[in-house]
């Protein structure tokens, strides 16, 4: 997204953003309800408003309907928000025609309700990324909005990060960084000296993402590009399936399994 078209979706009617999150640029994943904004956008002027209002409500009620019915993927983050309770307290900026008097006091400013920040608390809150975002709009036969389409081009990049890996010893190291960087990123824990599941759900992940292992085998003939870089516990055997795990990491592998190989298409 360039910041021309940043700047845009900062000037939609009902994103808030605060004048860090304008600054730090276009984002990995929004809430929904900025997603609703982005895809069918109100303009206050416009004389369509309470329409374009509704259509606005219509596409968030769905996205929330999905993410319910688990055919939208959305993780959860934390903030912390300010707690606030409203105070009367003297407006000493009135002027002084306006000054309340009373018999037998002197003048005193008029008084006003005015917020006062009490503390902070944690909230949770729920994003949604863009591969997650484009496979539920394409689901549902809806084209992106111009905003959308500028948000979900990174996409078109992001395998190339993998992909321009020298090697396919390159291409394992790059991918198991990304999965650092992601399960960070979505609050889940990932450590490749305690690897998740077993190896044969990473096996899956690396052919899915990355065209040139599609031909491979075995997991023996991965083997060679795993030394070194990641490890399994002695118990792994007993691990979970890490499959749903790299499905929350790389929903986009999943969307579009365009390098899975001949094999898995053939069953």
């Amino acid at each position: 997204m360039t910041e021309y078209e940043w700047e845009a979706v900062c000037s939609l009617w009902g994103i808030r953003l605060t004048d860090a999150q304008r600054a730090a640029g276009c984002p990995d994943a929004f809430e929904p309800y900025e997603l609703a904004i982005m895809q069918r956008p109100a303009v206050r002027t416009s004389p369509a408003r309470a329409a374009e209002l509704k259509s606005q409500r219509d596409i968030l009620a769905k996205i929330d309907a999905a993410i319910a019915a688990g055919t939208l993927q959305a993780s959860i983050q934390t903030r912390m928000v300010p707690i606030t309770k409203p105070v009367m307290v003297e407006n000493i900026a009135a002027p002084r025609s306006a000054w309340v008097t009373a018999p037998g006091h002197p003048p005193h400013p008029p008084m006003v309700q005015k917020t006062v920040k009490m503390g902070q608390r944690q909230e949770e809150y729920k994003v949604i990324e863009r591969a997650a975002f484009r496979d539920w709009l394409n689901a549902r036969g809806e084209p992106p909005s111009v905003h959308i389409q500028a948000w979900l081009r990174a996409l078109d990049s992001a395998p190339a990060t993998i992909t321009k890996a020298k090697g396919q010893a390159a291409v394992v190291e790059c991918l198991l960084q990304e999965c650092a960087t992601r399960a960070q990123r979505l609050g889940l824990e990932f450590n490749p000296n305690n690897m998740p599941g077993q190896k044969e759900q990473l096996f899956e992940l690396i052919k899915r993402m990355e065209p040139s292992f599609k031909n491979m085998k075995s997991i023996s003939s991965l083997e060679r590009y795993l030394n070194g870089r990641c490890k399994w516990s002695l118990a792994a055997v007993a691990n979970p399936d890490a499959t749903t795990f790299y499905q929350k990491l790389f929903p986009e592998a999943w969307g579009n399994p365009g390098a899975v190989s001949e094999n898995r298409k053939k069953a």
